[in-house]
């Protein structure tokens, strides 16, 4: 995979190694992120916004998680942007580990994330 998909690829493996240096250089200054579980865990109304949001969107994800990872399993990307279809697994802080479906809608600008929007839910499969 090239251009877009490996921005995207990227940025989960920042993430998942916990180095926000690296997933900074994968985002515009501007960026804007969406995650939806993280915000609804640390009672987030406004997106993290920016590079420092990005670092307290990390320091969040640390503080809820002792390990978490987004398996890739398809990416659509067209002009401008992608769509991440991926299963989430992880251990939070004093939790049993999990697994669930996660999607994540991106806006691309110069080959950097702009916007990034996950859904994913709490809900156990029905």
């Amino acid at each position: 995979m090239s251009g877009d998909g490996d921005v995207i690829h990227g940025l989960f493996a920042a993430f998942a190694n916990r180095d926000v240096e690296a997933a900074l250089r994968l985002v515009t200054e501007d960026v804007e992120y969406w995650p939806k579980i993280i915000m609804l865990l640390m009672g987030r109304e406004e997106p993290y916004r920016g590079h420092e949001g990005i670092r307290a969107y990390s320091d969040d994800l640390a503080s809820l998680f002792e390990y978490v990872e987004l398996e890739v399993q398809s990416v659509r990307a067209v002009a401008g942007g992608a769509a991440a279809f991926c299963v989430s697994r992880g251990k939070p802080v004093g939790g049993d580990s999990y697994e669930a479906p996660v999607t994540v809608m991106y806006r691309l600008r110069d080959g950097l994330v702009l916007y990034a929007r996950s859904d994913a839910s709490l809900d156990e499969p029905e």
